[in-house]
């Protein structure tokens, strides 16, 4: 006797995908304000580390002479300028972070130039933590990790929250984790 697998097939018969009623948009949360403070305080401090091998090339550029010394002030500008746009970044990139609830996942959205949307279902969230640096401690703030169960996607983080939001965000996914597990 030959065993043959079932099959499951869709019940629905659409003429096209036109007539698929779409669901309400969610409605992202974006981030605090205040993690844009902290993000360019940290690439600041990043800055000056490397300013200090800046600074001390140009030192050696001056008993140089020709096109050594042109090469290496072009490659100290260039460092110097991208640094630069590098504290500017967080302005460009804060509007572009958000999260949203929806009924059985979590998004989580972040990208200027390659927009990326995580959803996580709640059925394959592991656990959730919450954490803060001196900085974002300093400002009231805390980040979100939810770890999950997969290889590709670990754990995805959600900046920059105020520190009782992240507390009540992170109880509200460990509950309706441990709800969607079937525990």
């Amino acid at each position: 006797m030959e065993y043959s697998p079932p099959i499951r097939r869709a019940d629905a018969t659409l003429e096209n995908v036109g007539e698929i009623e779409p669901k309400p948009t969610a409605t992202f949360y974006r981030l605090d304000p205040n993690v844009r403070i902290t993000w360019m305080l940290g690439r600041i401090i990043s800055f000056f580390f490397i300013m200090f091998p800046v600074t001390f090339l140009l030192i050696l550029a001056v008993g140089l002479s020709g096109w050594i010394r042109f090469g290496l002030f072009t490659a100290c500008g260039l460092m110097v300028m991208i640094a630069g746009g590098q504290i500017f970044w967080p302005f460009v990139a804060y509007p572009h972070w958000g999260y949203a609830l929806r009924d059985h996942d979590l998004l989580i959205r972040r990208g200027v130039i390659v927009k990326r949307i995580y959803a996580v279902p709640f059925s394959r969230i592991q656990h959730v933590d919450t954490h803060s640096g001196w900085m974002e401690r300093s400002f009231g703030l805390a980040n979100l990790v939810v770890h999950t169960a997969g290889a590709m996607l670990g754990s995805l983080t959600v900046p920059g929250l105020p520190k009782e939001d992240a507390e009540a965000l992170r109880d509200y996914l460990s509950e309706v984790g441990h709800t969607h597990a079937n525990i």
